[in-house]
């Protein structure tokens, strides 16, 4: 594949986490209908053809995202993990940019009718936030989430995401995986209920960003927030990122308090978790190991999944 144009990539632009951060808080408080939707890579994958993990490529699928990443409008916050600042923390595992960065940055510019240059939120927040500012991240909790009339849209039992959100008026179960192919069967019972609530949580892959399109569409007046994989956090589910085996010892500190672990023996791991993790960042922003003349791989180690051929 030819190298991307860096003219072309530098005409997307994602905010910071704390950019992120404050723009939601200032909307939240200010208008009734306020949306926050996160896209990743596998969201360009489905756009692109391409098969990621938990979902089937459909043409409809892939036509709702696109549609969903379309919508500009200053309340449709459209949260993205493509040419973002680097702030405090952020390393190998934990939140740093891909491989493929600057070819999913051209795709986008390239494929999609949007304003150009483009500003797009940041999508790592709720997970940066629960990892390095969790006092931050539980005050957003408990002003715009834990006493709001809500619904939650996802897999993970309802008990266990009360930990996190309080509680949850109406709930709607999806499959864990391809929740798009059976819409059909659940997307009623989100209209049935949604004149009730005051906040969706939708927490449903690739399907949530088509949650937030259709809601939008619709003129909903709500807010509707992806708070991404805290929620899978919080589940019994064995944890299938890389940042919450890293930093679950942080999880524990923006669930409600009934719920949290304040043994002992918590603070002793959560000690020896954060000493590990600072050694950690030295280590791969350092890169001691880059002129160690027998390995001679490890200056080209980078985080992230293995490089895509697109």
């Amino acid at each position: 594949m030819n190298q991307p144009d860096p003219d072309t990539i530098h005409q997307l632009r994602t905010k910071s986490n704390k950019e992120t951060y404050h723009t939601l808080c200032n909307l939240l408080e200010s208008h009734k209908k306020v949306y926050y939707t996160r896209f990743g890579d596998a969201d360009i994958l489905v756009v692109m053809g391409k098969r990621p993990a938990n979902h089937e490529v459909s043409a409809g699928l892939a036509e709702e995202i696109r549609q969903s990443l379309s919508i500009e409008h200053p309340r449709y916050l459209r949260g993205m993990v493509i040419s973002f600042p680097y702030e405090r923390g952020i390393t190998k595992g934990l939140f740093e940019r891909f491989y493929y960065n600057d070819e999913l940055a051209e795709f986008i510019i390239k494929n999609f009718e949007l304003t150009w240059p483009s500003v797009f939120e940041n999508s790592w927040f709720p997970n940066y936030y629960t990892s390095f500012h969790p006092t931050d991240m539980n005050r957003f909790l408990d002003r715009y989430i834990r006493p709001k009339r809500k619904m939650f849209i996802g897999s993970v039992p309802r008990q266990e995401v009360q930990r996190l959100v309080g509680e949850i008026d109406h709930y709607v179960p999806i499959p864990r995986k391809n929740a798009y192919g059976t819409i059909n069967n659940w997307w009623p019972e989100i209209l049935k209920h949604i004149d009730n609530v005051e906040l969706v949580l939708p927490a449903a892959g690739q399907a949530t960003r088509v949650i937030s399109k259709r809601l939008w569409e619709l003129d909903k007046q709500v807010h509707c927030i992806d708070l991404g994989s805290i929620v899978d956090a919080v589940s019994s589910f064995p944890p299938s990122r890389k940042w919450i085996r890293l930093k679950e010892h942080m999880v524990n500190r923006i669930l409600l308090p009934e719920y949290r672990d304040n043994s002992v023996s918590y603070w002793i791991r959560y000690g020896l978790k954060e000493t590990f993790l600072f050694i950690r960042y030295y280590f791969y922003r350092l890169d001691p190991l880059a002129n160690v003349p027998f390995l001679p791989q490890a200056k080209n180690w980078k985080p992230g999944p293995r490089r895509r051929k697109f």
